[in-house]
């Protein structure tokens, strides 16, 4: 599970201009799209403020996520893909 908010943010300030609109990796715990921006030696989410020091990708859809993705992501997917099972059901 990720950090307290005041770990994640007891340094210096999240700077969301520079980073929000080109970070690549999404949020499982808000739903929160590309909302995740690097701080430090970890990551936060801008939405829900979750901290985590851990990101993953997704073996279908390639999409960034905080705290990581199943080890079976390929077939199964991620919190916002449905991965190879879901592209190739009836």
């Amino acid at each position: 599970m990720g950090s307290t908010l005041t770990e994640a943010l007891d340094t210096n300030p999240i700077d969301i201009d520079d980073y929000f609109y080109r970070s690549p990796i999404n949020c499982p715990h808000c739903s929160g799209y590309h909302s995740v921006v690097s701080h430090h030696k970890g990551y936060v989410c801008t939405e829900c403020y979750e901290y985590e020091e851990d990101v993953q990708y997704c073996g279908w859809c390639s999409e960034g996520q905080l705290g990581g993705v199943g080890e079976y992501s390929e077939l199964s997917g991620c919190e916002f893909c449905d991965g190879r099972a879901g592209w190739e059901k009836d």
